[in-house]
């Protein structure tokens, strides 16, 4: 079964999505120009998501993976990888509003902003297209 055009750029989406969180650490870690802050506070928040982001950004891997090929499995690694984006977008979202962030408007609070933003559109859109594609019911 060959794919349809909306799995191929869902597929795609999920998978630039992955490479830039990965991206993302890969800057925080050498350049440091995407911090937001430079106080312990803000390094110990952002250190705890290292672990659940590379979870999301495998089950985005794995969807992509998986869409392009029409395996059932895509479904549920598209959902979980979907819900785990919009968990780590709200924690995100919390800190930044609990801490006052959003009050310096730097290059770096800019792009937490469209972090932010598309974690709360891409996380919930691709658990509803997954919930209602196809293949889902093809792997019951």
């Amino acid at each position: 079964m060959k794919p349809a055009v909306a799995d191929r750029i869902h597929a795609a989406a999920m998978a630039l999505t992955a490479l830039g969180t990965i991206a993302f650490w890969i800057v925080f870690y050498t350049s440091g120009e995407n911090h937001v802050r430079e106080d312990e506070v803000y390094f110990a928040f952002e250190h705890s998501f290292v672990l659940a982001d590379s979870w999301m950004a495998l089950f985005f891997l794995l969807a992509a993976w998986n869409l392009v090929r029409a395996r059932p499995i895509a479904t549920l690694f598209g959902i979980c990888a979907g819900a785990m984006m919009l968990f780590l977008g709200s924690m995100d979202l919390l800190f930044n509003l609990q801490q006052h962030t959003f009050a310096v408007m730097s290059e770096a609070m800019i792009a937490e902003c469209v972090i932010v933003a598309y974690s709360w559109v891409f996380g919930p859109v691709t658990v509803w297209r997954m919930w209602g594609h196809p293949l889902r019911r093809e792997g019951e």
